[in-house]
């Protein structure tokens, strides 16, 4: 029974940072109106969330050798629910951007415990099952959270979505505070804050995981890229509904659900290489048909989100083998490497949504164009990886 519990609680924290990015989105344009902002200030919230989620990383991992995985994870736990609060009662822009950022850096403590405890607790066929449950888990989410963010907007609005993330996240700060045991018994003695940044410039100096780490950055940025800009293009450019918005980015997900599970169907049968050269196929194939529709009528909704399919699909197929082969190198220290790995994803994914919010108002050429220059690195790392790694 505490087995159970416990898988349940892993599979929560793991969930705690993309639930906080994803339920609110179809809010943005509504926010924006009600507070007198403008939209790429209301956009920044997502930014500025993955920002903090992004630098917290590379400090809860040591944390959390030092003082445990389930303090931790209820002072991440704690600043993410109250920060959700603070954006409840929010009644401008800038208080709105700073809870979002503390909000990011609680979700972080949440994610790092979440891993830790799931490295902890379980080994063999165990862990494979775990990570196979939060993998489909993961993929729900995407699904769900914007749909039904959306109807939360449309009957009762924007505020409600983040009071029902503050009362999710004390639910399960509660859940954890009372029935899960500390699962991390051989603590660090010390806190070493220099050793730490030696570790961290010692992954660094290692080129097979900075290249597959920069490739699956791009990625993951190439999701928040269209998770941001996918409410402002959908209820502001095309003039649809929040509903609408739901609906379409219900579909969006399933696709990418679906290349999750055929990824991970044949993950024993083939090596990482073709599901990174098949996933950048796509992607390349999808980036290029996704420009075509465009150019022959900028006005259709199917010609904007019909590419979108593809593209996710793709992201789906290529990112667990770049996740793989980024640690493939890493033999010792993997909780601190892990770390590393979090920040740096989120971090790019941080300054291109921004980017991409800066500029994006009235027409898909700023969307457009940030894909254009992701699509453009991922091949020079790709043709790297190719000749230096898979030759």
């Amino acid at each position: 029974m505490y087995k159970k519990s416990l898988t349940f609680i892993i599979l929560c924290l793991m969930l705690v940072a993309q639930t906080g990015t994803d339920i609110y989105l179809s809010s943005i344009p509504s926010i924006a109106e009600n507070l007198n902002s403008s939209l790429s200030h209301i956009q920044y919230t997502f930014s500025i969330f993955l920002l903090g989620f992004a630098i917290s990383q590379l400090f809860y991992g040591p944390m959390s050798d030092f003082t445990g995985r389930k303090p931790c994870a209820l002072f991440g736990l704690g600043l993410y629910s109250v920060m959700a609060l603070g954006c409840t009662i929010s009644e401008n822009a800038f208080f709105l951007l700073l809870f979002r950022f503390f909000q990011g850096i609680g979700a972080g403590g949440c994610t790092v415990s979440g891993r830790a405890m799931m490295q902890d607790s379980y080994s063999g066929k165990d862990l494979d099952a775990i990570n196979s449950y939060q993998s489909i888990v993961w993929s729900l989410v995407p699904i769900l959270a914007p749909l039904a963010g959306s109807y939360v907007q449309e009957y009762l609005g924007w505020r409600y979505n983040f009071f029902i993330i503050f009362l999710i996240s004390i639910f399960l700060w509660l859940f954890i505070k009372f029935f899960l045991n500390e699962t991390h018994h051989k603590k660090e003695i010390t806190l070493n804050l220099k050793s730490i940044i030696l570790d961290y410039q010692e992954f660094l100096k290692e080129r097979r995981f900075v290249i597959h780490l920069l490739f699956a950055g791009l990625i993951i940025s190439t999701l928040s890229v269209f998770n941001l800009s996918a409410p402002v293009i959908i209820q502001k450019i095309y003039g649809y509904s929040a509903l609408i918005y739901g609906w379409s980015i219900f579909f969006v997900a399933i696709s990418f659900c679906l290349g999750s599970i055929i990824s991970r169907l044949f993950q024993s049968k083939f090596k990482s290489i073709f599901f990174i050269k098949t996933g950048f196929s796509i992607l390349l194939l999808a980036y290029i048909l996704q420009l075509l529709l465009y150019f022959k009528n900028p006005t259709e909704l199917t010609n904007f989100l019909i590419p979108i399919l593809a593209y996710q699909f793709g992201c789906a197929v290529i990112f667990p083998s770049l996740a793989a082969e980024t640690m493939r190198p890493i033999q010792q220290k993997i909780g601190k490497a892990a770390a590393l790995f979090g920040s740096v994803l989120f971090a790019i994914s941080s300054l291109s949504s921004a980017l991409v919010a800066k500029f994006l108002s009235t027409s898909l050429i700023p969307y457009l164009a940030m894909n254009t220059f992701l699509i453009f690195v991922m091949a020079i790392l790709y043709l790297k990886l190719r000749k230096k790694f898979y030759a």
